[in-house]
């Protein structure tokens, strides 16, 4: 019973759960303890409930109960299911024991069956040729309705007689000789043209072919099928009548014909291809030899009960072949009976679909999972999330779910290329698989991302221990063919119900609190709050405006002036960027760069502002304003793509820039990540005539070894260390160091955010080269500076 593929289950008159197969709890995915509170109705869906309750009283009024309804599982799934009962009375009462046989996944080899039955029946039905089983007595027992027009007799008057006797007397010896000699097995069939007598008088031409249908153990056919054609109509009866035969012997459908006894007496050759017997080995045995064990007696019993009821029986059942291997059939019995009303024989139709089951659960699988990890997708976790929530109330628990994200991970598949990047994931799969409890789901979130929901917590300090330990146990590096990889990860939690009582309320908050973990630098965990929200709808926000930006020219360039702090002229431009927002106002690059990464725009953004700088830095040379060069900060992300010094070249072959006039930024921090793709880039700008400098120096923690390998031209110190000049002493010592490295290694030092005449004095007797701030200048929009260039000059 653990192995049956039905639901078998026992219940009492109250309704309570006694017994059931381990089946039921795999189907609905409700735990044993669970079940034993439920009762039967519980089951089911609301629309389906009437109808069971009217089975189940059944059960218990007349002994026998059967219904159909939909099967609510636990994660709020739908199953078409057919279940029937009897009542059993016993030391413990009265219970009513049943079975429940899932019917949905094969609707399409039901309809297929339906289909083939149908043309089966309108063959014999619906022919222009008479069709009559007769049994060895010569009386009929079924004729179609070809046949009653055809002789003129009802069906019921046919049955009265036996054929001799509606045959004219010169052709009724030759016929009974022919049928005597197919009784006695001397020939399997015989053909005869004869005459049958009309009740009015008429006399009906008719070509007969008469063949045995099955043998019992005596060598006598159960029955004879007569194929009747009216020689008036010509050949087109002959003809119908064999393709009657080639859809017989020919059909895919295994055909089974058994007497009233269930003893077989023919089958199709279908049914030899399929179960791997041959007719002689199952001609006069039970259909029980092909019995798998799977179905217990109960099926059984059901099965037979629908039989003798309503005539016929259809659905799944498990047999064994010849060889002892299983396979799943889709069968229809229907019961033949004789002019006395009594059963005569079984038909069964049955197609294998056991391939189409096994590739529904393949897509079924495919469905619910990741294909490169057997994780579950994130389809399947929400699922699990919604069924776990609903538990939780009930119980009065606190479940958690965790979004982790690898850090650098497309960096991974651009380097070492994405055979490896798959590699490393399911590495990460297998490690955090072994890592989670018994009671957690992990899941794929697609990319390199994983899902994890956490269980059956009793409050939120459970939850904040689980997250921070959960978190400490995730390596630092990881072994991936034979390499040692450094990983790091950004984990977002958020629990219920405290950060949201819906499951897509819950999964956007851990995702949220993750990305807050990757904008804030990474490698860390982070729990949902307000102020998350809060600044996620804010990035939104400025995702949703961010287009319109760029296409509806919102975007402005604002320029600060660098100088000499020796000859005190001007040195530089730096072009900065600003979102002219039509609500905010002026948005800072700091609010939107990173987003424009993340979306993919930084390159379209990029272009915009090279094209627009330089175009501008061209008015100003062609006017006779001299500048020094014209400074444009770049992400990293532009040096990565490979193609930075073409597309600079296009930009200032389309605007007529010098490259001379040109100067590169990119912070520290990118340059430190990426020395090698970025040193090359810097090479190519370098080649091209065009200045490169690393700006925010001193917030990278950049090694000598590394820094001196990259070809540069300037350091830019990070106005942070600036600001606390001269109040405090680290921050002094700091610059003295900067600038004296900077110089040991041939580069021009230039200060950030000088805003006192005590920074300009300490910076110009450190021997700092260049400065700019708002000391001199605020950035300002470029027609100011045309108009006012004399009030850039310092005294």
């Amino acid at each position: 019973m653990k192995h049956l593929p039905g639901t078998v289950f026992v219940f009492n008159d109250t309704g309570r759960m006694v017994f059931w197969n381990p089946h039921l709890e795999e189907v609905t995915g409700w735990r044993s303890d669970e079940i034993r509170e439920m009762h039967p109705l519980g089951f089911f869906t609301l629309e389906s409930r009437p109808e069971i309750d009217k089975g189940i009283h059944a059960v218990f009024e007349s002994g026998y109960g059967e219904a159909e309804g939909e099967l609510l599982t636990r994660w709020n799934g739908r199953k078409p299911y057919r279940f029937a009962a009897t009542r059993v009375e016993g030391e413990q009462g009265v219970m009513a024991v049943g079975l429940g046989i899932d019917i949905g996944e094969q609707r399409r080899a039901e309809r297929a069956l339906r289909e083939s039955e149908e043309r089966f029946r309108a063959v014999f039905e619906q022919a222009a040729l008479g069709i009559a089983v007769v049994g060895w007595d010569r009386r009929p027992r079924r004729v179609n309705r070809a046949l009653e027009q055809m002789l003129g007799r009802s069906a019921e008057d046919l049955y009265r007689f036996r054929f001799e006797e509606i045959t004219h007397p010169e052709d009724a010896a030759t016929d009974l000789r022919l049928f005597s000699e197919l009784l006695s097995g001397t020939r399997p069939s015989y053909y005869i043209e004869k005459r049958f007598l009309a009740p009015d008088g008429r006399i009906v031409w008719a070509g007969l072919t008469v063949s045995r249908l099955g043998v019992l153990g005596n060598g006598r056919p159960e029955v004879v099928v007569a194929m009747v054609q009216d020689k008036t109509e010509g050949k087109r009866s002959e003809d119908y009548l064999r393709r009657a035969f080639v859809l017989f012997d020919n059909t895919q459908q295994g055909v089974i014909v058994t007497d009233a006894e269930q003893t077989i007496i023919s089958v199709n050759p279908a049914f030899c291809k399929i179960t791997g017997y041959t007719e002689a080995e199952v001609r006069g045995k039970n259909p029980r030899l092909l019995r798998s064990g799977y179905q217990g007696r109960a099926f059984y019993e059901a099965m037979w009960l629908s039989i003798r009821q309503n005539g016929w029986w259809e659905g799944e059942i498990w047999n064994r072949r010849k060889d002892g291997s299983l396979y799943l059939e889709w069968l229809h019995i229907s019961v033949v009976r004789d002019n006395t009303g009594e059963i005569s024989n079984y038909i069964g139709i049955f197609s294998d679909i056991t391939e189409h089951r096994e590739s529904e659960e393949q897509l079924d699988y495919l469905a619910y999972h990741d294909s490169l990890t057997g994780l579950p997708n994130r389809r399947l976790f929400l699922k699990r999330v919604e069924y776990a929530m609903s538990g939780a109330k009930r119980r009065n628990e606190v479940l958690m779910v965790a979004l982790l994200d690898l850090d650098h991970f497309q960096e991974i598949n651009e380097t070492l290329g994405h055979p490896f990047g798959d590699r490393l994931l399911q590495t990460v799969a297998r490690h955090l698989a072994e890592r989670i409890r018994a009671s957690d789901t992990l899941a794929c979130g697609g990319g390199d991302k994983f899902w994890v929901l956490f269980e059956e917590l009793k409050d939120e300090n459970e939850a904040y221990w689980l997250a921070e330990s959960f978190r400490q146990e995730f390596p630092q590096s990881l072994e991936v063919d034979g390499r040692t990889i450094n990983v790091t990860t950004s984990f977002g939690f958020s629990c219920y119900p405290t950060h949201a009582e819906t499951v897509e309320a819950l999964c956007k908050n851990a995702e949220a609190a993750m990305y807050h973990v990757k904008r804030t630098g990474r490698n860390d965990f982070r729990f949902y709050t307000d102020d998350v929200l809060t600044e996620a709808v804010r990035r939104m926000k400025m995702r949703q405006g961010l287009h319109r930006a760029i296409e509806e020219n919102e975007l402005v360039l604002h320029y600060q002036p660098q100088f000499d702090l020796h000859t005190t002229g001007i040195v530089g431009m730096e072009a900065l960027v600003r979102w002219n927002h039509p609500e905010k106002g002026m948005v800072p690059p700091t609010d939107f760069i990173p987003i424009a990464e993340e979306m993919g725009l930084i390159r379209q953004l990029s272009d915009w502002i090279l094209k627009t700088a330089c175009a501008q830095g061209r008015a100003w040379l062609e006017t006779g304003i001299r500048f020094g060069r014209l400074a444009v900060n770049l992400s990293a992300a532009e040096m990565r793509f490979g193609d930075i010094a073409s597309r600079l070249q296009g930009i200032l072959d389309e605007t007529g820039f010098p490259a001379e006039y040109l100067e590169i930024e990119i912070t520290e921090t990118s340059v430190m990540d990426w020395s090698r793709e970025i040193g090359q880039a810097f090479a190519e700008l370098r080649q091209q005539g065009i200045t490169v400098s690393i700006d925010d120096f001193g917030t990278g923690y950049s090694s000598l070894v590394r820094l001196r390998e990259l070809p540069i031209d300037k350091l830019k110190m990070d106005k942070s260390f600036v600001a606390d000049v001269p109040d405090k002493e680290d921050c002094i010592a700091i610059l003295r160091a900067m600038i004296a490295m900077a110089h040991a290694l041939g580069l021009v030092v230039v200060a950030e955010g000088v805003e006192t005449e005590l920074q300009r004095q300490f910076l110009i007797k450190e021997g700092c080269d260049c400065a700019q701030g708002f000391f001199w200048a605020r950035p300002q929009a470029s027609p100011d500076f045309e108009r006012e260039p004399g009030s850039l000059s310092l005294d």
